[in-house]
């Protein structure tokens, strides 16, 4: 079994932890990331309904039932 090492993590936002408008600095990157995540998992979930649909109809060409 691997060691496991608690090593702290530096909150480089604790001086701004009772300011709500800090977070304006890097908005713009959080939604862009948001944006991605969204269009790959919208591809994502389209391939898997189309290939869903492709193997049904390769089971029920053969006779079986799904």
């Amino acid at each position: 079994m691997e060691d496991i090492i608690d090593e702290t993590v530096l909150d480089i936002d604790i001086c701004d932890a009772n300011n709500p408008l800090a977070v304006v600095d890097y908005i713009e990157d959080l939604y862009g990331y948001y944006r991605k995540t969204e269009v790959n998992l919208e591809m994502i979930t389209l391939n898997l309904v189309h290939f869903s649909h492709y193997f049904k109809n390769i089971l029920t060409s053969n006779g079986d039932t799904v």
